[in-house]
């Protein structure tokens, strides 16, 4: 069966999304050896300076829509609001090429090739659940809900599925989820009325567990590792990377990882890096 990985990227006027799917492509050639299809507009890839076609094998146009979806995009000092084009995410099923799919976010840094197993699983939808974090001062991952006494929260920074039933119930409920909303946002407490793709899969992985939180095969069998907009990413090459990770409000410590795939969301510090990364390649 064809494999590949799928990655989504719309730009805004704060974060250059292609550039990371370039660079994340660039690593999944490195660790994973598949081809990648990126899900883009033709506005966004017009602005790449250098040939898109170098790492990424297929390109998927999908226009962005006028929408009201923002977010406030931070660094350890500085934060900008913008719009955020991230709400097709449903469309996945839909747009792949390939029979068994893995999802990425375009922050997601590959040092380790363990992803590559899902490929040899008999799962038809997965997403990730558990995760471990760097910095002191986020919520404890051990009780991560989608809002207060809510439901457990998936991650659709990595997802994987198959051409399946199963997956395409998942990302048609998902999709009716987006479509109403503000009605799912109320029901489940949701404190901001900013579309999530997280809270969206978390909400339909619910639904279709028959309302309950038990164990099922929706889970990915790895730890997320996130570095959240609060860390600072100093350094990283093939299967290393450091992180300043913020302890208080005062205070850092140094975290060292190697062959660990980590989820970089300081979309500044890890543009600054990605820059050094392509600065042969222009």
């Amino acid at each position: 069966m064809s494999k590949g990985v799928l990655l989504f990227a719309h730009n805004n006027d704060t974060v250059d999304y292609v550039q990371q799917a370039v660079f994340c492509a660039k690593r999944v050639k490195r660790f994973l050896n598949l081809p990648v299809t990126l899900v883009t507009d033709k506005q966004s890839v017009a602005s790449f300076p250098f040939d898109i076609n170098k790492y990424i094998e297929n390109i998927v146009y999908q226009e962005v829509e006028n929408q009201h979806n923002f977010r406030t995009f931070r660094s350890s000092t500085d934060s900008v609001r913008d719009k955020w084009f991230n709400t097709n995410r449903f469309l996945a099923y839909e747009l792949s090429p390939y029979e068994q799919t893995l999802v990425l976010d375009t922050d997601v840094v590959l040092c380790n090739n363990n992803l590559h197993q899902l490929f040899n699983s008999n799962k038809q939808f997965s997403a990730t659940k558990h995760y471990k974090q760097f910095s002191h001062i986020c919520e404890d991952p051990s009780v991560a809900k989608i809002s207060l006494n809510s439901v457990p929260m998936y991650w659709a920074t990595v997802m994987y599925f198959t051409k399946s039933t199963v997956a395409q119930t998942v990302f048609d409920t998902v999709q009716h989820i987006h479509n109403n909303w503000l009605w799912y946002k109320n029901l489940y407490g949701l404190s901001s009325a900013k579309f999530r793709n997280d809270y969206a899969f978390s909400i339909a992985i619910h639904m279709l567990q028959n309302f309950t939180e038990s164990v099922t095969d929706f889970e990915i069998p790895y730890i997320l590792y996130n570095s959240f907009d609060v860390d600072i990413v100093k350094s990283f090459n093939d299967t290393e990377i450091s992180i300043l990770a913020k302890k208080n409000h005062n205070d850092y410590r140094i975290t060292y990882l190697k062959d660990t795939t980590v989820h970089i969301m300081n979309k500044f510090v890890f543009k600054d890096i990605i820059d050094k990364e392509f600065a042969n390649d222009y």
